[in-house]
């Protein structure tokens, strides 16, 4: 059961230094190399794991065929998700980890029953548009194009800040005169996004993948014609009308190899402009095992984005070496809401060898007990969690959290107490310092 082509697509190196990937609905049945089953045979799946393969995990299900993975410069997954041609629109998705984004299989044969509609409880609940009443599933940010491919963000040179900030996505429609790529830019509504700019920047052309060259030019593949192996194709270069000088200094960078560079230079490295130079050098920072580097730079630099490269660069180190944390903890009470909820994502899941089972398994931080009125955590089973609410100080109530096995993230209103506030935090003017648990709380 089955379609061509909804199989694994969009390998992406993630902000963590981890490997993401999807596979649409063929769906699929894995051993991790610990020995653990991951079976996903209803939904396409967004798959997480270590660059050797370890630590395999779902990240994000319930998609049908998603082609490309990209994030953010905040480190915020977004797909393109294709539709089921029964009257369903194509979705703009916010990848939340844990989320589940409600497509199932069975949904693609279901045209007409007594007991039901076309496509099911899909249109029937509207769960594939973003004011769907379905409230178990993450919904949809917004419903853009018919057939989402390639999907890159800009990375900040090359053209300038003509596409800052943006994402641009390709529509293949099976035929020139209806596709293209659009652009989007995303902007935080409550815990998920909304669209808060969207144009065609290539049309009249049909195209299927779009990246942004280290030479600062843009490239993109056109399948030419149709919707069959048609044994031909074409690749077009394209360039800025305007001279972006940023971009000359990042080709030598990736031609001379981050490898060669001091220290000193790769720290400096984390502010670039261009995210890709900002990560490189947290990789390499990380594989140094330079904590006080990055930790310096996470507790003192002026650069909000070079701060959370320095967040995120410990985070890879202390999924090997737990003490590799301890300069984070004092970032917990940090006047920026984002560097706090990186910080808190950081500590809140820590990867370790478990001599129980032999493989990577999600291990907590161990956490204070509260006061008069706190909340805590608690472990019940695996896989699940209890939160307490401590509404006065002789009475409790208990709920079990929501959200998947997989997610990391603690409760939004231990989060958000952990933050110091009692609403999910804002800052200043930026539309995308953004912090909480998107996950629960689209999920409410």
């Amino acid at each position: 059961m089955g379609f061509l082509g909804h199989d694994l697509h969009g390998l992406r190196i993630g902000h963590d230094g981890r490997l993401y990937f999807s596979i649409g609905d063929r769906g699929a049945s894995v051993t991790t190399t610990e020995g653990r089953k991951l079976h996903t045979p209803e939904y396409g799946t967004i798959y997480r794991c270590e660059l050797d393969g370890s630590g395999l995990e779902i990240y994000h299900y319930g998609l049908r065929n998603p082609q490309e993975l990209a994030f953010d410069q905040f480190g915020n997954l977004f797909t393109g998700d294709n539709n089921s041609d029964g009257g369903d629109p194509a979705r703009w998705v916010h990848a939340v980890e844990g989320g589940d984004s409600g497509w199932r299989i069975g949904w693609q044969f279901l045209n007409s029953a007594p007991w039901t509609t076309r496509r099911g409880p899909w249109l029937d609940e509207k769960m594939c548009f973003p004011d769907g009443r379905a409230a178990h599933r993450i919904p949809p940010i917004a419903n853009i194009g018919n057939g989402p491919s390639g999907l890159t963000y800009y990375p900040g040179t090359g053209f300038g800040d003509r596409y800052s900030d943006m994402f641009l996505m390709c529509d293949f429609k099976g035929t020139p005169s209806r596709s293209g790529i659009h652009a989007i830019r995303n902007a935080p509504f409550g815990a998920h996004f909304m669209v808060e700019k969207q144009e065609q920047v290539i049309w009249n052309v049909l195209l299927t993948d779009v990246e942004f060259g280290f030479d600062g030019n843009m490239y993109v593949s056109d399948w030419v014609n149709g919707w069959g192996m048609t044994g031909k194709g074409r690749l077009y270069r394209l360039a800025s009308s305007e001279k972006d000088t940023a971009a000359d200094g990042v080709k030598k960078l990736f031609a001379q190899g981050f490898g060669k560079l001091k220290d000193a230079r790769l720290t400096k490295l984390l502010s670039h402009a261009d995210m890709r130079v900002r990560q490189a050098s947290q990789f390499e920072l990380a594989k140094r095992k330079n904590v006080k580097a990055l930790a310096n730079v996470a507790a003192g630099s002026e650069n909000q984005l070079a701060r959370l490269h320095g967040i995120w660069g410990v985070g890879q180190i202390s999924r090997r070496d737990a003490s590799a944390n301890a300069p984070l903890l004092p970032m917990l009470k940090d006047a920026d809401a984002e560097v706090r909820a990186q910080t808190v994502k950081v500590l809140g899941c820590r990867l370790q060898r478990s001599p129980r089972n032999g493989g990577h398994t999600a291990s907590r931080q161990k956490r204070p007990s509260p006061g008069a009125g706190g909340h805590r955590a608690e472990q019940t089973r695996p896989g699940r969690r209890r939160c307490v609410d401590q509404v006065d100080r002789g009475k409790q109530r208990q709920r079990p959290c929501r959200t998947s096995r997989h997610h990391p993230c603690p409760h939004p209103s231990l989060l958000r107490r952990r933050l110091g506030e009692t609403q999910r935090p804002q800052t200043g003017g930026d539309p995308h310092r953004r912090s909480g648990c998107p996950a629960q709380a689209a999920q409410r």
